[in-house]
């Protein structure tokens, strides 16, 4: 559902051998400049990610024709999209003079509608950090739904799905592939599993049925929800930031 494979080519400058490398990839991280006048679009920050990357002196590839470290060209390609494309912005970097991670609070625009490599996808939902600093901060999440934009934030939902604050920075966003329904994304993904695998799904997957004229009541507990745990504020002895890539 979530995974896509890529084909990473590398070109030897001298003897123009090409090595390909496929990998399967649940996510793409995309760069996010530190210093922007302009807001960066998803498709700037894509076009930038698929972009051919010369590896020079320190970052030569090894041909394997050569049998040395040569300059060589790097090309990625994405050659099967998935019925979900996960886009991480990587907001949390290092930063080597100040020796620690910092947070890039660079606004990106997101777009709904997106084409990666020849695939259409439209925005299904993002998660959002809120707080300037990489150490703590606060998750919640944005729904695009058939009729309206949802915001989950904890046990809260609530319509609309704006950003409530300047410190509020997506992180992680999820498209849709808009050749894909929900219910060919489920058969999908039950196709690669085994059979005892699938029964088990099946049966989780069903609902009760109860006789006709029965009445089920549901006891309501008058005690309050448990807190949330500590990866969602500032838990004792666990960082909040655990989705630092």
């Amino acid at each position: 559902v979530f995974g896509g494979y890529q084909v990473e080519t590398y070109c030897c400058h001298g003897c123009k051998y090409r090595h390909k490398q496929t990998k399967r990839t649940t996510a793409i991280c995309l760069a996010i400049p530190e210093q922007e006048t302009n807001q960066p679009r998803i498709t700037d920050l894509l076009e930038n990610y698929f972009k051919p990357v010369e590896l020079q002196d320190s970052d030569k590839y090894e041909c394997r024709k050569c049998n040395a470290k040569v300059d060589s060209t790097c090309y990625t390609e994405l050659v099967s999209a998935p019925p979900y494309l996960i886009l991480c912005l990587k907001r949390f970097l290092y930063n080597t003079s100040l020796q620690q991670t910092i947070k890039v609070m660079t606004q990106v625009q997101i777009e709904e509608d997106v084409s990666v490599k020849g695939w259409d996808f439209r925005l299904h939902a993002m998660v959002v950090h809120s707080g300037s600093s990489a150490s703590h901060g606060h998750y919640y999440s944005v729904i695009n739904t058939e009729n309206c934009k949802l915001r989950l934030d904890d046990t809260s939902v609530s319509s609309g799905g704006g950003l409530s604050a300047h410190l509020d920075t997506p992180y992680i966003l999820f498209y849709q592939r808009k050749d894909c329904q929900m219910d060919e994304t489920a058969d999908l993904c039950l196709e690669h599993l085994d059979a005892r695998l699938q029964a088990i799904v099946r049966n989780q997957s069903r609902r009760p049925v109860f006789p006709k004229g029965l009445v089920v009541t549901v006891k309501k507990s008058h005690q309050p929800p448990p807190p949330p745990p500590p990866s969602c504020g500032d838990g004792p002895g666990i960082s909040s930031n655990r989705m630092v890539c």
